[in-house]
C-alpha cells in the first residue's frame, strides 16, 4: 500500500490525472476496502493538496465519480472538506480553473470559506465564471444567496466583479 501511495502522491504533486487514475483504479481492483482507500485519498502534498484537489482542478469526474461509489457518504464528504494550508477546498480548486460541471456536483460545499474568507461564489465571481455563478444562483434560495455573499472579506476585494453578480442573481430571481 504504501508503493500505491508515494505512487498516487507523486501523481497528486504533479497534477498527473492520467497517473491519478492509473494508480486509483488499480488500487481500486485489488482488495482494499473503503477505508484503506480514504487513507490513501486523504494524504496531502506539502502544499495541502490532495488527490481529490487535482481531480477537481483539472474536471476529472467521472473519477471523482469511481471514488466516490467505493465509500460511503460521512467518508466523501469529509474528503471533500480536506483544505490546503490556504484554505481552498476541492470545489474552490474546481471554481478555479472553471470546472463547472465538476462545481456543480458539490452545491451543499458553497458555505466552505476559505482562508481569506472566500466561498466558492466568491472565486467564481473574481475569477468571471458566469456560468457558475448562474448555476449556483439557481441552487440556492435568495436567503443562502444573500448569506453566501455576505461571508468573508472577499466581498470587498472584489466590488465591481460583485456588482456583476448581483445584477446576474437579480435578473434570476426577477424571472
Amino acid at each position: 500500500m504504501e508503493l500505491v501511495a508515494a505512487q498516487l502522491q507523486e501523481a497528486v504533486c504533479r497534477g498527473d490525472t492520467e497517473r491519478m487514475h492509473v494508480e486509483v483504479t488499480h488500487f481500486m481492483n485489488s482488495t482494499v476496502t473503503a477505508e484503506q482507500l480514504f487513507d490513501l485519498l486523504k494524504l496531502q502534498t506539502n502544499n495541502g493538496t490532495t488527490f481529490l484537489h487535482q481531480a477537481a482542478y483539472k474536471g476529472q469526474t467521472e473519477l471523482m465519480t469511481i471514488v466516490n461509489s467505493t465509500m460511503n457518504d460521512e467518508q466523501w464528504y469529509n474528503l471533500l472538506k480536506i483544505s490546503t494550508h490556504k484554505g481552498g477546498t476541492p470545489l474552490h480548486y474546481a471554481v478555479y480553473s472553471g470546472q463547472t460541471a465538476t462545481a456543480e456536483q458539490w452545491n451543499d460545499l458553497l458555505e466552505i470559506s476559505a482562508n481569506y474568507g472566500e466561498t466558492p461564489l466568491h472565486r467564481a465571481a473574481c475569477f468571471g465564471h458566469i456560468e457558475m455563478i448562474e448555476h449556483f444562483c439557481n441552487t440556492v434560495t435568495a436567503k443562502q444567496w444573500y448569506h453566501l455573499l455576505n461571508m468573508g472579506t472577499c466581498v470587498l476585494r472584489c466590488t465591481g466583479v460583485m456588482f456583476l453578480v448581483f445584477s446576474i442573481a437579480f435578473s434570476f430571481f426577477m424571472k
